[in-house]
């Protein structure tokens, strides 16, 4: 049976202390929802910070957006490879405001 998924994302918003108080929230209460995965895609800088804080729960994170290009000269674009390298299991394409 497919479990349900949630997966949230805040924009162009976000702090490192914010970020921290977010990601704990949402761990916190994570563990009593058995038959939901969570996702949280951050913007690119919190990468690091969602791999540091939600590795050891059962919280995925990922990026609020890839490029369609691997590489080359396409400036402020980020590859899914770079994003795979922060451990994320997700990313959100083609989403709307």
């Amino acid at each position: 049976m497919w479990k349900k998924l949630i997966i949230g994302n805040w924009k162009l918003n976000g702090s490192l202390a914010a970020n921290k108080q977010r990601f704990n929230a949402v761990a916190s209460t994570a563990g009593a929802l058995t038959d939901i995965d969570i996702g949280i895609c951050v913007p690119y800088p919190y990468l690091f910070q969602a791999q540091q804080c939600l590795s050891c729960t059962p919280i995925k994170w990922g990026a609020q957006n890839v490029s369609q290009f691997a590489q080359g000269a396409y400036t402020s674009c980020v590859s899914a490879e770079m994003v795979a390298e922060f451990g994320t299991t997700y990313a959100l394409l083609g989403h709307s405001e």
